[in-house]
């Protein structure tokens, strides 16, 4: 569940400022 919200996370991350699909973990907990 953790690791799917972490996965989740990171794609909306990635969609909002188009981060690397790589993105570091650190960056989703900013």
């Amino acid at each position: 569940m953790l690791m799917t919200a972490s996965i989740g996370v990171g794609l909306a991350d990635h969609l909002r400022h188009g981060t690397p699909a790589g993105w570091d973990p650190a960056e989703g907990t900013r």
